[in-house]
């Protein structure tokens, strides 16, 4: 696979044309998804590659975007040869991750983030009630269940709205 030309919009990179063989393919790296005509897209299914770029998609959106480009790595089929190809490519804009709310998701909007099990969604809804809420997001670090890394892991993915922090 080598790359033909940049796509580049208002200074953002939106995509790169890559040739597999002698075939063009146009990659959106932007959205993780390949805009291509029937044939092209079925090469590049048979390469495996498409599959893996549907699988990013439906990965970023339940996940709520991505923090870092090794996230990535957690997608089926992604590698890390395929991963330093494309890394030069990938831009992580934090800005749009979706954020949960602490104090007011349901236990099922916390359990369904790609990154909890239903023993840390559930001391954090016990912690939450018997806190009388979060006053910040730090206050996860004070559930036990939740180490270091897992902290660091998950904190990206939730907030604390103003509006609504708890009296004391």
């Amino acid at each position: 696979m080598e790359v033909v030309s940049l796509k580049v919009s208002d200074g953002v990179l939106m995509g790169i044309v890559v040739e597999i063989g002698v075939v063009r393919v146009n990659v959106v790296v932007f959205v993780f998804f390949f805009q291509a005509e029937d044939g092209i897209r079925d090469l590049v299914r048979s390469r495996g590659l498409g599959d893996v770029y549907k699988r990013q998609i439906k990965y970023r959106q339940r996940l709520g975007g991505f923090v870092n480009a090794e996230q990535l790595l957690e997608v089926y089929g992604m590698d890390t040869n395929r991963l330093s190809k494309i890394k030069p490519f990938v831009r992580i804009d934090t800005a749009y991750i979706r954020r949960i709310d602490l104090n007011h998701a349901s236990f099922k909007d916390i359990l369904r983030h790609p990154y909890m099990e239903y023993y840390l969604a559930k001391a954090i809804v016990n912690y939450r009630d018997k806190n009388n809420g979060f006053r910040n997001v730090n206050e996860l670090r004070q559930i036990n269940l939740i180490y270091d890394d897992l902290y660091y892991r998950i904190r990206p993915y939730f907030e604390i709205n103003p509006e609504y922090i708890p009296v004391q």
